[in-house]
């Protein structure tokens, strides 16, 4: 079975691990001159990427719930509307058996 090669993070999140990662590299840190220096800005990045992410994480799921929430209630709207409808018919029926019995029972009356 074959090994499929995981997707990387998108964007900021992407570079900010990729620098991290690049940094625990002990030949590129040969090339770094201030190597403390270059660890505490990738950790750094790091921690703005992910809150970056988490922030526009729960400013999705704030406008899912937003959404969610507008269907509901446009929902119970119409099924407020479709049974006020429906009993607007049955009150209807009912006037109309009504009417139809009080003239079946009044052209039996004369005609008897």
């Amino acid at each position: 079975m074959p090994t499929w090669p995981s997707v990387p993070p998108p964007g900021r999140m992407n570079g900010a691990l990729n620098a991290e990662a690049a940094i625990r590299d002990a030949q590129f840190a040969k090339t770094v001159k201030d190597i403390a220096a270059a660890k505490e800005e990738a950790k750094a990045r790091v921690k703005a990427a992910k809150t970056d992410f988490q922030a526009r994480l729960y400013t999705l799921t704030a406008v899912v719930k937003d959404q969610v929430h507008k269907t509901n209630t446009r929902i119970s709207q119409l099924s407020g509307v479709v049974t006020k409808n429906k009993a607007a018919q049955a009150q209807v029926n009912s006037n109309v058996a009504a009417e139809t019995n009080r003239m079946v029972a009044l052209g039996n009356k004369r005609y008897q």
